[in-house]
């Protein structure tokens, strides 16, 4: 389950109860992290040699309705859950020490706006695969 920081819940109160406007971004980018970000931001952004966060433009085509993964249409569901519908690929570590991936977040640039804490953590070492994640495996579910 992701969790919102305080930009999130700031920007989600000025929207929906004081009628102003958004500041979310067009283009996400989901960060990596080694240790959790929390409700003011922070948290340890992974640094390996070639990590880059993965840029994900804001749209029906990229993140499934909340009715079923890989859909393409307005959110109609019941569950909250919504999850991305192409693959992701981070960077291939080159040149780098270990490092044990723990959490995510969902920023505007680097600042982190929504995060939570990866199924499984992943030990990257140098020259270890980029990690990935699959069509619909990356779920967000608000609550």
């Amino acid at each position: 389950m992701s969790q919102m920081c305080d930009v999130m819940e700031n920007d989600v109160i000025d929207v929906y109860l004081r009628n102003q406007a958004s500041g979310k971004p067009t283009t996400w980018n989901l960060g990596l992290y080694t240790a959790a970000p929390g409700e003011t931001g922070g948290g340890t952004k992974a640094t390996y040699t070639n990590y880059a966060d993965v840029a994900i433009v804001a749209s029906l085509a990229n993140m499934s309705g909340t009715q079923s993964a890989g859909s393409t249409t307005a959110s109609s569901g019941t569950g909250g859950q919504s999850s991305n519908n192409n693959a992701l690929t981070w960077g291939t570590a080159a040149g780098s020490g270990p490092q044990t991936l723990t959490h995510f977040a969902w920023q505007n640039g680097t600042t982190p706006w929504m995060y939570g804490t990866l199924t499984a953590s992943r030990t990257i070492n140098n020259g270890d695969s980029a990690p990935t994640a699959a069509a619909g495996q990356f779920t967000v579910t608000a609550a």
